[in-house]
């Protein structure tokens, strides 16, 4: 997606955002109104309809720039010659919550984006914007003798490809409950405990 707001001043463009995601996951789609997105921002709206020509528009932007600030902070941070699986996992959890941090209220829109919508489904919306990034976490460059031997490290793999779609649902469904981000931090701590025990389980001794 061409980043409309993209010549925006980035201190002003965040606000934007933000004030963005915030009304739309306070509210319904109908309901959501402009005129308290630019007051909050700090903008006119005038400045608004220059960027993006209708609330439909300013919504779809909202939706797509969730997918992909998330999913390509995700393809430039990782080191992806670095072929440790769990570190790799450890990195994509760290930078979601950075982003999280940097757009609080993204937490509030994700209720209403992803609201009803099972983890087929939600992995399905990422690949039309960011294609190959599920894939390419579990495959590209796996340093396969990080595991110990006579391990079918493939289905190890798959193993942990299966939990973590399994405890991705379990924060998914229970998303619409949490109101801040430290509950969402809990949850990828404890996550964070479990990608150790099977790198305990499954990789050979330091």
């Amino acid at each position: 997606m061409e980043d409309v707001l993209a010549r925006m001043k980035a201190e002003k463009r965040i606000r934007v955002i933000n004030s963005a995601l915030k009304e739309f996951g306070a509210n319904s789609f109908e309901k959501a109104s402009t005129n308290t997105i630019v007051k909050d921002a700090g903008i006119s709206k005038g400045l608004l309809y220059h960027y993006f020509e209708s609330k439909d528009a300013l919504y779809e932007y909202l939706l797509i720039f969730t997918m992909e600030r998330m999913g390509n902070a995700i393809l430039e941070g990782i080191d992806w010659e670095d072929g440790d699986l769990i570190n790799r996992m450890h990195t994509a959890i760290r930078i979601k919550l950075e982003i999280l941090e940097q757009y609080p209220y993204l937490m509030d829109f994700g209720k209403t984006m992803y609201d009803g919508k099972t983890m087929e489904e939600i992995k399905a919306l990422v690949e039309q914007h960011i294609p190959d990034l599920y894939n390419k976490m579990y495959s590209y460059n796996i340093d396969y003798s990080l595991f110990k031997e006579n391990l079918d490290v493939k289905r190890v793999i798959t193993m942990i490809q299966l939990f973590l779609d399994g405890f991705s649902e379990k924060i998914a469904s229970s998303y619409k409950n949490m109101t801040t981000t430290a509950e969402l931090r809990k949850e990828f701590d404890e996550l964070m405990i479990y990608l150790e025990m099977y790198k305990e389980a499954f990789y050979k001794k330091e």
